[in-house]
């Protein structure tokens, strides 16, 4: 396998789904709308306050103990995962590929229940990767906390999900209306963390952010190589740390049908409606590193390029796979089109309401 290695998130770049919002809008009512709001803030926090400490995808640990009060159990959430999962095309037949191809991990911020059923479904270790710890039957809500957790999950429901303008760098940039919205979600969410619940979130360890790029790390140390030895696959704002520490240190940065918080922490974008395309790029990568992969988007051919790679080991989902394959690369600033490209193909791959989440 040489001294290359791969990791990549679950959610985007292998699989169609977003559990916890899933899970949000089966248990809560208008739980698609509560997840759509405290992700936004979540973005947020990140992006704009740039908040000491705040973890990316820390929606997460918000979300599980309304989930918690509205009665889901571990034992419904393995079984949702297991009816709900919905893989890109052609996963199957191109995670074990990877495998041959390079010593592969997956790095997801998804709770353990989802990861886990994907391993089970295409035959990947579970040893072999990350994920969100949903410790639902470990703790137990006190009735009365339950209900204040039910009224609460109504009241953020009721707020449309904050905006904010271009460059904007703390609540003072932001419109009044929004400046309401933004103290009203600081203030549920100390609510929220407060008694039970509070324990519950605090168990929710996310794997996003720093933690995603903690894990490269460990992996790193585990196979005795270092980052510039790695090829990283990440699609939203729980990655950007993780494709931005590969980068830095002179690996490969995918953003794979990214929004444009993974591709401002990318060198190569890649749009794709099939799973072939990361096992395309990971040819090149196991037979030349970053250079090679840097290679095959500037001169994307579709299948001539991958027949190049590997003429009898190729995998051929189709020729229209293959043209409506797109390879390009990342230079700051980013193009405003290329990012309004990306997020549109995103929200086609992976429908509306979960392609617009951060």
């Amino acid at each position: 396998m040489g001294e290359w290695w791969l990791a990549t998130d679950c959610e985007g770049p292998l699989t169609l789904n977003d559990y916890a919002f899933e899970l949000c809008a089966a248990y809560i009512p208008a739980g698609d709308r509560l997840f759509q709001v405290l992700s936004r803030y979540d973005d947020y926090l990140v992006a704009v306050e740039r908040r000491p400490g705040h973890a990316a995808g820390s929606t997460l640990r918000w979300v599980a103990p309304f989930l918690k009060a509205f009665g889901l159990t571990e034992a419904e959430a393995r079984a949702f995962a297991a009816r709900h999962l919905l893989v890109l095309p052609g996963v199957g037949d191109v995670l074990p590929r990877l495998k041959e191809v390079l010593p592969t991990f997956i790095i997801s911020a998804s709770y353990q229940p989802y990861v886990e059923a994907l391993c089970r479904t295409v035959g990947f270790p579970e040893e072999q990767t990350w994920s969100t710890p949903f410790p639902l039957d470990a703790h137990t809500l006190p009735a009365g906390e339950a209900e204040r957790l039910k009224k609460l999950a109504a009241t953020i429901g009721a707020l449309a999900p904050p905006t904010w303008p271009a460059g904007a760098a703390g609540p003072a940039d932001l419109e009044k209306g929004e400046q309401k919205t933004v103290a009203l979600l600081a203030a549920a969410v100390a609510e929220l963390e407060a008694g039970e619940s509070g324990a519950l979130a605090e168990a929710v360890t996310v794997v996003g952010g720093a933690v995603k790029a903690q894990a490269l790390k460990e992996i790193a140390t585990r196979l005795g190589r270092d980052l510039a030895t790695a090829i990283y696959f990440g699609d939203s704002i729980t990655d950007a740390e993780a494709l931005s520490l590969v980068r830095r240190a002179g690996g490969m940065a995918v953003a794979f049908n990214a929004n444009r918080y993974a591709l401002a922490e990318g060198e190569i974008a890649c749009l794709s409606p099939h799973a072939a395309a990361m096992l395309a790029l990971a040819l090149a990568f196991a037979q030349g590193g970053p250079q090679a992969v840097r290679h095959l988007a500037a001169a994307w051919r579709g299948w001539e390029s991958v027949a190049a790679l590997s003429p009898e080991e190729g995998y051929r989902p189709g020729e229209e796979v293959w043209r409506a394959v797109e390879m390009f690369a990342l230079k700051a600033p980013l193009d405003p089109e290329l990012i309004a490209r990306s997020e549109a193909f995103r929200r086609q791959v992976r429908g509306e309401a979960i392609g617009a989440l951060g």
